[in-house]
């Protein structure tokens, strides 16, 4: 049974914050809505600039209080995340179960702790090809993977989550979020600049792979130096029997006969999903959508394969567990097989609660109009500022981080953003794909640090599960523990993004950051 963990007086469990997150907000649309406090938002509408007014919303009225209690389902419902991360637990639950993840990461037992680091930072820049999907598959997966190599899971969740977040403005592949974002760029680059301007996908593609690598070794130490040492002790768990069993008592022979099983089941099940996602073949592609980009086929709205892309990974993984645990007598039948499904979710009830919680704080923040007023003030006093160069820049940067503080959603972010910026940062000589960049990174670091941000908060719920020692899991003590590191690679990404405009060096091919 999981004990009760101490927390400091300062401290809130938390599902206890966000609660008090909720309070917050509903007073500050009170007082705000008292004030008439409002922003003006331009918007892209029909090829032409719009403005138009915006309101704070009080939430304690008629109104209010009945989309309170009316819309409790509902904003569950509408929490995507929610049901991916809940598949992706089952699907590496029973492949952890199965004894497949523990011998995957045999060879890297011998591995020191830096190499570990860097492997599981390069896996997460590798991800972000999958978009938000990146969180999903790898923040589950490392849990039994560092638990298989004696190392903290909190260690494991930690520099995944530090790993995609920062690295969001970098990837060494491009993904769907990049292919949106560049379609409002080069819309409000039309409208009001230059009418002739494109969006390339591969427009960023030098300092992208630049600053991959360099996140890579840098976080990596960061991580070795600074971080480890707030990490509470681990207590290292028992081996299953059914996991000793594995490790000892497997003879040479079926070793191999297992191998060709399990080998057989991925090449099988991949083959299958590869035709499904092969445009051009016989009834090939049945799972793309429309798109000039092969990520656009691939991840738009219209494509099965974005849909049910935790789905595709849940067949295949049960397919895989299935051959693996009949191989090794973890399963004796079908029914062992499928008695097993819920049992790798039942630890994550806290999760569940907290993410309850958490979609009914940002549907009341969404309702009340909060996040978009002051995004549109912000933005409005970027539009006014007079500076230029790197100066310019830095302020973008910084009011990024801010604005996403209050709205994580960076497609939405930027379509508010994008109209007034990117013109502006046009005139100042600096090309849009260098100010999309710029816009990427900062929103990436703004995501560490905003408790709004759902990730964040799965994050918080997968630490508090998988935490075994006697300090408890907390909002801000994870925020503290991350501090320093996101500090040091906010550093490192101002020093590259400035030091690329100084020097001038191309961003992409045949493209600089500035006209």
């Amino acid at each position: 049974m999981k004990t009760k963990k101490k927390k400091s007086n300062l401290s809130l469990d938390p599902i206890a914050f966000i609660m008090v997150m909720t309070f917050i907000i509903i007073m500050i649309s009170l007082f705000l809505s008292l004030v008439n406090f409002d922003a003006e938002k331009t918007s892209i509408v029909s090829n032409s600039l719009e403005t138009s007014v915006i309101t704070v919303n009080n939430i304690l009225t008629k109104d209010g209080i009945k989309f309170i209690f009316s819309s409790v389902i509902t904003n569950l419902s509408q929490l995507e995340p929610f049901f991916m991360i809940m598949l992706s637990i089952i699907s590496i639950s029973m492949l952890d179960k199965s004894g497949f993840i523990g011998l995957i990461i045999k060879p890297f037992k011998k591995l020191n702790n830096r190499k570990i680091t860097f492997i599981t930072i390069l896996l997460s820049l590798l991800s972000l090809c999958l978009g938000d999907y990146s969180y999903v598959i790898m923040l589950p997966l490392i849990v039994p993977i560092y638990k298989g190599l004696n190392k903290n899971p909190l260690l494991g969740l930690i520099t995944v989550f530090l790993a995609i977040t920062i690295g969001q403005g970098a990837g060494f592949i491009y993904n769907y979020t990049d292919y949106s974002l560049g379609l409002i760029t080069e819309e409000a680059a039309i409208i009001d600049v230059d009418a002739t301007y494109h969006f390339n996908l591969i427009s960023t593609s030098i300092i992208r792979v630049v600053s991959s690598i360099t996140i890579c070794f840098l976080l990596t130490y960061f991580i070795e130096k600074y971080l480890i040492k707030q990490i509470p002790k681990y207590k290292k768990e028992e081996v299953a029997d059914q996991d000793e069993q594995i490790e000892n008592e497997q003879e040479t022979f079926k070793q191999k006969f297992l191998n060709i099983n399990y080998l057989l089941a991925i090449i099988v099940m991949l083959l299958i999903v590869g035709y499904l996602i092969i445009p051009g073949l016989p009834l090939s592609g049945l799972l793309l959508g429309d798109g000039k980009y092969y990520v656009t086929k691939l991840f738009a709205s219209d494509a099965a394969f974005a849909q049910g892309f935790i789905y595709v990974i849940l067949i295949i993984s049960l397919v895989v567990s299935y051959v693996y645990g009949k191989t090794n007598d973890i399963f004796k039948n079908v029914s062992d097989f499928f008695s097993y499904l819920g049992s790798g979710i039942s630890k994550y009830g806290y999760l569940l609660v907290l993410l309850f919680f958490f979609s009914q704080l940002v549907s009341i923040v969404s309702w009340t109009n909060i996040d978009e007023v002051i995004v549109s003030k912000l933005i409005s006093l970027l539009s006014l500022v007079e500076f230029s160069g790197i100066l310019l820049i830095i302020v973008l940067f910084v009011l990024t981080v801010i604005m996403t503080l209050i709205m994580p959603s960076t497609i939405t972010k930027w379509s508010l953003m994008a109209p007034l910026i990117v013109p502006l940062f046009m005139r100042a000589n600096i090309t849009p794909d260098f100010t999309q960049f710029i816009y990427r990174v900062a929103d990436g670091v703004g995501h560490i640090l905003t408790p709004l941000f759902i990730y964040y908060m799965i994050l918080i719920g997968m630490m508090d599960v998988n935490n075994n020692s006697e300090s408890g899991i907390s909002v801000f003590g994870t925020l503290k523990i991350m501090l320093r590191v996101i500090m040091l690679m906010i550093a490192i990404w101002l020093i590259i993004i400035t030091m690329w405009y100084i020097i001038g060096l191309p961003i992409g091919f045949g493209i600089y950051p500035v006209l």
